[in-house]
């Protein structure tokens, strides 16, 4: 470190921007080559905090009311703290399905060309070694009709919830195939890592145990013990810079609470900070940085997708079976999900004929469930599709910083919404085969923020319409990288966390190709 005036200068081979499951792929596999590597995270760490907590504490988005006007009541962050959204997370892992990677035959309205310029083979070897590697608990493969190829998970299933157990029967008698959800969530001792016990619910809660996949823990922790990364928490990544014609880069970064200024210098930068946080840093930067043709650099921040979802509640006739006084499930506890269905992911039925994901999704404890109460609770998801006109923004007005302010600026398709109120309406039959004879709907809450941020700086061969290219890197600009879910032209219908980790993935190896060593395998420190 150099101190130059107030500010201190820090120095690395690699700065990585965000310290989530993408951060820390990257992180893991550059790391034993003898880099310096540098972590810059706007949040601190966590341990017994509740989502709550860090929701609160961050900093929120601006985001059109139904009035028409403009609001802070968006939330542009998975989640704003060390390990990012894996520490809080479900842990659902699905992998993205072939229709997602050319979806043009169903969603040709777009205004945005949906090409990307990686096919599922790229990304078959990466997802493989992080489910063998991270302990995916999950069906064979063949149980699920839409599965797009690959290894089987490393463990077997989790324990299904009685709510699952029954809407299992229900799928099968319906003609369907349902399976196990997969679950980056240990059902066994895996490692150093004990099975799930089925303390607590999963969603929205720090696994204390470590059953459940925290990238800080299980990747990062590893790595800083042994001082292979330096992570900077409470750092905000401001804006990047050119070095005066020099051919560097530079990371100008704040401390959102103090003020106190820092500067970053790299060979390399990889940006992972999420599709909304990372659009807003190239929003930020020097002009000049982001290379490519003006076309492709009006693209950065545009073609925001969110996925739109909605949950159907479904109350029985009467309990479950299955319940007694020593079933973890009967107070609420256990993994997220245990029950999915994807044979409406392409049904022509469906307006457009791509339709979406179905699957539990179990409320935590604010909800106040009582012990006794045997509610189901399905999430319907569906791909959304890209807009040129829903985009990240700059506000005109300012932080206590001087730093202008973000702005989420999103509308749905209407035929999304359709395919959306069509995949409710066959979870809500689902619902009531099951003996769930009364059921409501309850919003995603998609346009005021999302854990789900897609395509903001998306990946393509032709600089005129995409923002960076195959390797991730941006058009004509060798020093910087994105890893995020910036990078994906169309966000397909099912969680994207464990996509975004063969990204992250894929886009390491190119980083390290760029510094001269050869790709690797995915494996954990």
């Amino acid at each position: 470190m150099v101190t130059t005036g107030m500010t201190a200068i820090y120095e690395s081979d690699v700065c990585i921007i965000g310290t989530g499951p993408a951060g820390a792929m990257v992180a893991t596999k550059l790391a034993g080559e003898g880099l310096t590597i540098h972590m810059v995270e706007q949040g601190a760490a966590v341990s017994q905090a509740s989502l709550d907590d860090v929701i609160t504490s961050s900093e929120p988005a601006y985001v059109r009311l139904e009035n028409g006007a403009w609001g802070p009541l968006g939330y542009p962050w998975t989640t704003c703290n060390i390990g990012g959204g894996s520490v809080f997370y479900g842990a659902a892992s699905f992998r993205l399905r072939r229709v997602d990677f050319d979806p043009a035959r169903h969603i040709s309205s777009t205004d945005i060309p949906i090409d990307w310029p990686i096919d599922f083979e790229c990304l078959r070897p990466h997802y493989d070694a992080i489910e063998s590697q991270l302990g995916l608990s999950g069906a064979h493969p063949s149980e699920d009709p839409t599965h797009p190829g690959g290894s089987t998970p490393a463990l077997p299933p989790l324990r299904q919830s009685p709510q699952g157990r029954r809407l299992r029967a229900a799928a099968v008698n319906a003609g369907l195939s349902p399976f196990a959800t997969p679950m980056m969530i240990v059902s066994e001792d895996f490692g150093d890592r004990k099975g799930c016990d089925y303390c607590s619910p999963c969603i929205e809660h720090v696994c204390t145990r470590g059953s459940k996949f925290d990238a800080y823990r299980h990747l990062l922790a590893p790595l800083e013990r042994r001082n292979e990364i330096r992570i900077f928490p409470n750092t905000k990544a401001v804006r990047l810079r050119d070095d005066d014609g020099g051919g560097g880069v530079f990371l100008e970064g704040i401390d959102p609470h103090s003020g106190v200024h820092t500067q970053f210098r790299a060979r390399r930068f990889v940006l992972c900070a999420n599709a909304v946080q990372t659009a807003a840093l190239l929003l930020r930067s020097s002009a000049t940085l982001r290379h490519g043709t003006p076309a492709g650099r009006q693209l950065v921040g545009r073609g925001l997708c969110m996925k739109l979802n909605e949950y159907v509640v479904g109350y029985p006739s009467e309990p479950a079976d299955g319940l007694d006084d020593g079933d973890p499930w009967i107070k609420g506890h256990g993994p997220f999900s245990t029950f999915a269905v994807t044979d409406y992911y392409v049904d022509s039925e469906c307006p457009t004929g791509l339709g979406g994901l179905i699957y539990e999704t179990r409320p935590g404890w604010k909800y106040g469930i009582a012990p006794e109460d045997d509610i189901a609770r399905l999430e319907c998801l569906v791909g959304d599709t890209p807009s040129y006109n829903n985009r990240v923004r700059l506000s005109s007005s300012t932080d206590k910083h001087g730093i202008p302010e973000l702005m989420i600026d999103y509308r749905p398709h209407p035929q999304d919404l359709a395919r959306l109120d069509w995949l409710c309406e066959k979870a809500e039959t689902l619902l009531g085969a099951a003996g769930y004879r009364r059921s409501w709907r309850e919003p995603g809450g998609y346009m005021l923020g999302s854990s789900h941020f897609h395509g903001t700086c998306r990946a393509g061969i032709d600089p005129e319409k995409s923002v960076i290219d195959a390797e991730g890197r941006l058009h004509e600009q060798e020093r910087v990288f994105i890893a995020d879910g910036s990078y994906m032209p169309f966000p397909g219908a099912v969680n994207p966390t464990l996509s975004i980790q063969a990204i992250a993935s894929h886009v390491a190896d190119g980083v390290r190709k760029s510094l001269g060593f050869a790709p690797q395998q995915f494996v954990c420190p």
